[in-house]
């Protein structure tokens, strides 16, 4: 019973709280004020900053605790007996206090805070009225149409859409932005200030030319960012809203807004586009074009010819680069096989010989695969082929060392010359001792007599090098190496 009355009164305290007049709290707060007013001068009476430094201490203490009360009266600003500076003999301590101590604010700042507030807000409102008149004399000398527009340009404008706009408002900063590029993109930039100076000066006849420009601006900043920057994206949503107000105005004046009058205007270099359904009679029914505009779609397929363009002319330049390639290594064959050497490679049959003995023993001698193509060029040119190096070094070397020539390089040109010497050194030293019987020496090493008609009685390398030896010489010395190989090494294809 007792919680059911306590409960009752609670109810009827706060039903009559609630219902009282609002002069009531008003009155409340201003016996408030007046009493802060008079508590801080009678502070301010007191306050006598004395010489000795304790005194003073004392004399910044009552300040400090009179505002607390004050604070506390009111219910704001309670300080903390913590945090209260107390007095003491120490400096440092003294000054650690007061460093910890915040600082409260008097009553009189309080007030003067809340009257610079409601300076600021009165001047903002009359500053907002003045503009809105000054709009209002430029919205009532413009034709309907222009207003109509004029209409629109102010709401995206407006701090409602400041999230959209605020990239569009001025002029882009080329130096701060470092855009070095932007003027030479972008011939006839716009913004959206600039269209409202357009209107403060009556430049626009028609709204045709504020939908003109505004549709220019979104199509500079996509032309220059692409279409998937977010820059552009945020154009792409004015363009939406813009058309969005669009199908909301009479038809003959979406007429005048279509996507051919406006391209008319500016000169666009788009082909014309359909006017997505803002032309024709009233009952027409009205589309309002998504943020994958027709401007968008445009792009990007001007975006996919400018890269179909782009591989096309790559395509083309890695054809001309392998034809001049192709070109300079026939030009280089010519001049490499330039005659007699041309008309002696087309008569020599060794060069078979020696490959299909390669091809023979390609697994015996770890060599790789072998054509007569590359044996012509490599007999050509001695110094420069690795391939001729690589046939040098199996032939030159032993039985034992040629399973484990793939795992090392070939020997150099140096080398192999001299290990070459050493070996047809050789063979005329036998030559000598046989009294010159060529068949006896040629029995013995398994050549073919004809190699002595071809490199004399003499060592040719004696004073020449390999490649300065004709080319019918340099094919009998390998041929005659394959031979020896073949002959001499009868364990070669156990």
């Amino acid at each position: 019973m007792l919680s059911l009355r306590s409960e009752q009164r609670t109810g009827t305290a706060a039903y009559l709280a609630f219902t009282r007049p609002t002069y009531f709290y008003a009155g409340i707060i201003k016996e408030q004020r007046s009493k802060m007013e008079k508590d801080e001068d009678s502070i301010v009476g007191t306050y006598m900053p004395s010489s000795s430094s304790s005194n003073f201490d004392v004399d910044v203490i009552k300040v400090e605790t009179s505002t607390a009360v004050i604070d506390a009266e009111l219910g704001v600003g309670i300080k903390p007996k913590s945090q209260l500076m107390l007095p003491s003999s120490d400096k440092k301590q003294g000054s650690r206090a007061s460093r910890c101590t915040r600082t409260v604010p008097t009553p009189g700042d309080r007030i003067q805070a809340d009257v610079t507030a409601v300076v600021k807000r009165l001047v903002r409102s009359v500053e907002a009225k003045q503009q809105h008149d000054a709009d209002e004399v430029v919205r009532l000398k413009l034709s309907e149409e222009l207003q109509q527009g004029y209409r629109i340009l102010k709401e995206f404008m407006s701090d409602v859409n400041k999230s959209v706009n605020r990239l569009f408002m001025d002029e882009v900063d080329v130096e701060e932005l470092q855009l070095w590029d932007y003027h030479e993109r972008v011939k006839d930039p716009i913004w959206l200030k600039k269209m409202k100076q357009k209107f403060d000066d009556f430049t626009y006849q028609s709204i045709t030319d504020f939908v003109a420009d505004f549709r220019r601006m979104v199509e500079n900043c996509l032309r220059y960012n692409g279409p998937d920057h977010v820059i552009s994206k945020k154009a792409n949503r004015l363009n939406t809203m813009l058309e969005q107000k669009l199908a909301l105005l009479s038809w003959h004046v979406r007429e005048k807004t279509s996507l051919e009058a406006t391209s008319a205007v500016y000169g666009s270099t788009s082909p014309k586009l359909s006017s997505c359904g803002f032309t024709g009679t009233r009952k027409r029914k009205v589309i309002v074009p998504n943020d994958n505009s027709h401007l968008v779609q445009q792009l990007r397929e001007e975006e996919r010819e400018k890269k179909k363009q782009q591989r096309l002319q790559t395509m083309e330049e890695k054809r001309k680069a392998t034809e001049a390639a192709e070109q300079e290594a026939l030009d280089w064959d010519n001049n490499l096989l330039k005659e007699p050497i041309r008309m002696q490679m087309m008569t020599c049959w060794e060069l078979p010989q020696i490959c299909h003995f390669f091809y023979l023993t390609q697994e015996a001698l770890n060599m790789p695969l072998l054509n007569t193509y590359e044996l012509e060029r490599c007999l050509a040119m001695p110094r420069e082929s690795s391939m001729l190096a690589m046939i040098m070094t199996t032939l030159l070397c032993s039985p034992s060392q040629r399973p484990k020539l793939d795992r090392k390089p070939p020997m150099p040109y140096r080398i192999w010359s001299k290990r070459l010497k050493k070996r047809v050194a050789q063979w005329y030293k036998m030559l000598c001792e046989k009294g010159y019987d060529i068949e006896k020496v040629c029995t013995k090493f398994g050549f073919d007599t004809k190699l002595f008609d071809v490199l004399g009685e003499c060592d040719p390398l004696e004073e020449q090098e390999f490649h300065e030896l004709n080319y019918i010489e340099r094919v009998w010395i390998v041929k005659s190496l394959c031979d020896y190989c073949l002959v001499s090494r009868l364990l070669l294809f156990s």
